[in-house]
């Protein structure tokens, strides 16, 4: 009887772990993380220190007053994001960053000073 009462339980158990772990994954439909939360495209800087346009295939363009400032490539895991640095002052260089992404807008703080550096960013 015991070993009958395991099992019932058990099987009225696996649909409600289904659906809290179906609950927990994203939809696929962007990077870091689903529900719209893509990275990918026009990023207009709150400050007006220069627009980001991240692309679909990993690679970043940085403008400032019209003109390209940076460009390199980009990945992103879990909050952070590497941005291999191509053209621009810091060419040749590679860089981390912490990101905080929302549907229509992204921080990226810079914390390799002594005071963390934060650019806010609302999507085009």
């Amino acid at each position: 009887m015991k070993k009958f009462m395991s099992i019932l339980l058990a099987l009225a158990l696996i649909p409600g772990l289904a659906l809290a772990l179906a609950a927990c994954g994203g939809d696929g439909d962007g990077e870091n993380g689903g529900g719209g939360n893509s990275i990918v495209g026009n990023w207009i800087s709150s400050s007006g220190s220069g627009d980001i346009e991240f692309k679909s295939d990993g690679a970043f363009v940085k403008i400032f007053h019209g003109s390209v400032s940076d460009a390199g490539t980009y990945a992103i895991d879990g909050d952070k994001i590497t941005m291999q640095y191509t053209e621009g002052v810091l060419a040749g260089s590679e860089r981390e960053f912490d990101i905080e992404l929302d549907k229509n807008s992204l921080t990226i703080t810079d914390n390799s000073y002594a005071e963390p550096l934060s650019e806010g960013y609302f999507k085009e």
